[in-house]
C-alpha cells in the first residue's frame, strides 16, 4: 500500500525535471516557449516496474487579474489499483512573465478533507494545514524573492526546456524550503509518443531534487524528462527516482489547440 501511495504523490509534481549542477536562481526567468494555453488538458499514465499504478491530469485555465495574464494549473492524480484507493489535487496560480509559487492549494483523500493551502505575498510565504474545514497547523515564512513548488517548477521547465543553463530553484516542502536543481542540457532526442502515434524530437532535460519530507513521497535522486521541441514544450516522458525505485510517467492523450505543430510534424518526418 505504501508504494502506491509513494508513486502517486510523488507523481503531482509531474516532472520537476531538475538538474546534478546547480547556478543560482535569477531574478527574472528568460521566456523561451509558450507552454501556457488555455483548455490544454494532459494526461499521462504512471507505471512503476513496468506496471500501471496510476493516472496524472494536468489541465490549464487561464483568467485575467487586474491586467495581468496568469494560469490556473490544476494537476489531479490517481490510482488505478483495485483496493488502493488514493487521489490527490494540486493547484497553483501563476504569473505568465514570473511563473512562481504565487497560491497553492493541495487536496488529499477521496472525501477531500485534507486541505494544504500556501500563499507567497509581500516577502511571505503563509502555510495553513486544514482537516474538514478545520486549520491544524499554520506557520508564516519570510522569504524574499520568487519561491516554487510542483506546478510552478513544472511550468518553468517547459519555458525554459529550449534553453542550456544550470539554475537552482527554492523549492517549498513540509513547511520549509529546500532547493532544486535543474540542467537544461540542450541535448534533443527523438522519443516514441504513444499520444501521437509517431516519434517527435524532444529537448532533454536531467535533475535532482534536495529536499526531506514525505509530502514528497521520499522523492531523491536523479530525474529526467523530455520535452517537445517546439513552443507548445508538452512534457511526453519523464522518469523520477523516489525511495522504492524509480516511476515513469508517459503521455497517453492530449487536448491543446493547434498541437502538434507543422513544424513539429516536419521534424519527425525527416527523422
Amino acid at each position: 500500500m505504501n508504494m502506491f501511495r509513494h508513486t502517486l504523490s510523488v507523481s503531482r509534481f509531474l516532472i520537476l525535471l531538475l538538474a546534478l549542477q546547480p547556478g543560482e536562481a535569477p531574478a527574472q526567468l528568460r521566456i523561451l516557449r509558450s507552454p501556457f494555453s488555455d483548455g490544454e488538458v494532459l494526461r499521462y499514465k504512471v507505471k512503476w516496474n513496468f506496471i500501471r499504478v496510476g493516472t496524472v491530469m494536468i489541465s490549464q485555465r487561464e483568467m485575467n487579474e487586474r491586467g495581468m495574464r496568469k494560469t490556473v494549473v490544476h494537476m489531479a492524480a490517481r490510482s488505478t489499483v483495485p483496493l488502493v484507493n488514493v487521489e490527490l489535487r494540486h493547484q497553483g496560480l501563476i504569473r505568465h512573465d514570473m511563473p512562481a509559487l504565487e497560491s497553492v492549494r493541495i487536496i488529499t483523500g477521496e472525501d477531500s478533507a485534507m486541505v494544504s493551502d500556501f500563499i507567497h505575498q509581500d516577502d511571505t510565504l503563509i502555510l495553513v494545514d486544514s482537516v474538514a474545514g478545520s486549520a491544524v497547523r499554520a506557520d508564516t515564512l519570510r522569504w524574499v524573492g520568487p519561491l516554487y513548488d510542483g506546478v510552478s517548477l513544472l511550468m518553468v521547465a517547459r519555458i525554459l526546456s529550449a534553453g542550456n543553463e544550470q539554475l537552482t530553484l527554492p523549492t517549498v516542502n513540509n513547511y520549509q524550503i529546500g532547493r532544486t536543481d535543474l540542467e537544461f542540457t540542450g541535448e534533443t532526442e527523438m522519443i516514441d509518443a504513444a499520444a501521437l502515434r509517431r516519434e517527435i524530437r524532444c529537448r532533454r532535460i536531467r535533475g535532482v531534487a534536495h529536499w526531506d519530507g514525505k509530502s514528497f513521497a521520499g522523492m531523491s535522486g536523479d530525474f529526467v524528462a523530455w520535452i517537445s521541441d517546439d513552443e507548445a514544450a508538452v512534457p511526453l516522458r519523464a522518469e523520477v527516482s523516489i525511495v522504492l525505485g524509480s516511476i515513469v510517467l508517459e503521455l497517453e492523450s492530449y487536448e491543446r489547440r493547434e498541437w502538434p505543430d507543422m513544424e513539429t510534424i516536419r521534424h519527425a518526418a525527416i527523422n
